[in-house]
């Protein structure tokens, strides 16, 4: 009779064990899934904000500054596109940076005053 109990309670204690590693190991999938995505999520902010500043930078340098050759002169690892927007009393670029499976963008709103001088009115990045 002790034998059967003793037995009884050494399988409850197995199949918790198992349990618990089978948590466990559900659990450090889920985790490393999530590291990965917060990891793409990362380096496309990293590339969206890199890419903006340099637009920027190249718009008050020279108002005539074409976007779209930026992307050549610069190794970065997402995709960007680039969306200007128009009919505006300022002039707007979308930035889209486009990681595997994440995507971050860029607004840049800016203008040129009397003296053509550069004017950044807002940039945001997300």
């Amino acid at each position: 009779m002790k034998k059967a109990f003793i037995s009884i309670y050494v399988l409850i204690i197995l199949l918790v064990l198992a349990l618990n590693v089978s948590f466990i190991s559900g659990q450090n999938e889920v985790d490393t899934d999530l590291a990965l995505n917060i990891s793409n999520k990362k380096q496309s902010l990293f590339d969206c904000e890199s890419f903006a500043n340099v637009v920027i930078e190249e718009l008050s340098l020279d108002k005539d500054t074409n976007i779209e050759n930026l992307k050549a002169s610069l190794s970065l690892e997402s995709e960007i596109i680039i969306n200007p927007v128009e009919d505006l009393p300022y002039q707007q670029v979308n930035i889209n940076a486009k990681y595997k499976d994440t995507v971050s963008i860029a607004l840049i709103k800016y203008d040129y005053d009397k003296n053509n001088r550069f004017i950044l009115i807002n940039k945001r990045i997300y």
